[in-house]
């Protein structure tokens, strides 16, 4: 096939292979010199017949158990998706070419998480986490407009940002649609220019433990510094102390003038559970509001929370 397509249009950009998620390592039956890895066998096969391979995709669904709590699956998300990457490097997907995830969605299966508050934090996490190791660009499934289903008889949602309404042509606004304009409006800059990604270092966390506590940082094209934070924790507050350490020093800033601070919680999203009739009886745009750079900022339960600003010159 991909044969074929080069010799109709050479100029394609032919990449795949659209892997599902996995745990631990991707294996399979072992070839003739012993090798398991089935990533590995392909990139051969694909050097072997002179074909070329300009991305890399694969799809991200970690939690086939719709039907279990959202707490602690939700704390696993940074760590199994850093463990399919750590595993695909090894088996030698080459890191020069673009890394895509075509699809990224809390299950394959439809259920109540998907539609509340949990929905919002796993897609957070999730494209935090992959722009943190090297992604490229992450995809989410679930734009257009859809209703509810209940796949494995336990609860009721879908992979959707908007709701059907049966009966009028209202859309209700789900958490996922909130999750994706502080992403893409509020944390990134809409714009086509060049965004810095940068690590972060989280003490007062065990390091052996599941991070209740996550945090992405981007350098934007304007000059602003914008952290994405993420509490994990449905019942417990959380406070934030930000610095930042400047290279080639052990100096340490903070923001400087005011901070823009943008956040998603419960205050302004609340789903209503009523089987197939269910639907989000509280779904506000997220508060907003600007405070003098503190050494201290709170995060609530089950939030997402944006802080945007300046560093000194």
């Amino acid at each position: 096939v991909a044969r074929r397509l080069i010799a109709l249009n050479p100029r394609l950009q032919l990449g795949g292979p659209s892997l599902q998620n996995f745990d631990d390592q991707l294996l399979t039956w072992p070839d003739a010199e012993g090798n398991r890895s089935w990533m590995n066998r392909f990139l051969k096969y694909v050097r072997s017949a002179a074909v070329p391979f300009d991305f890399f995709s694969f799809e991200f669904y970690p939690f086939d158990n719709i039907c279990a709590d959202a707490a602690p699956q939700l704390l696993q998300t940074s760590k199994r998706l850093g463990e399919m990457i750590t595993s695909l490097r090894a088996d030698g997907v080459p890191t020069r070419i673009p890394w895509l995830i075509t699809e990224y969605g809390y299950s394959v299966f439809a259920g109540r998480h998907e539609v509340d508050i949990e929905g919002a934090l796993f897609d957070a996490d999730t494209v935090g986490t992959f722009l943190t190791l090297g992604g490229s660009k992450p995809y989410l499934y679930g734009y257009e407009p859809n209703d509810l289903q209940d796949e494995l008889k336990c609860s009721w949602g879908n992979l959707m940002m908007l709701q059907l309404n049966p009966n009028t042509d209202q859309l209700n606004r789900l958490s996922a649609y909130h999750a994706a304009q502080l992403i893409t409006k509020e944390w990134m800059q809409p714009t086509n220019e060049t965004h810095e990604i940068f690590p972060v270092t989280i003490t007062g966390q065990k390091q052996s433990s599941p991070r209740v506590i996550t945090v992405y940082a981007v350098r934007r094209p304007d000059k602003q510094w914008a952290l994405l934070a993420i509490n994990k924790d449905p019942n417990r507050a959380a406070r934030l102390s930000v610095q930042f350490k400047l290279p080639g020093t052990q100096r340490q800033v903070s923001f400087a003038g005011d901070v823009d601070v943008i956040q998603f919680s419960r205050e302004q999203y609340v789903w209503h559970d009523d089987g197939p009739n269910g639907y989000p009886s509280r779904s506000l745009s997220p508060a907003r509001f600007t405070r003098k750079p503190s050494s201290l900022y709170d995060l609530p339960p089950y939030s997402l929370t944006i802080l945007r600003g300046r560093l000194p010159d």
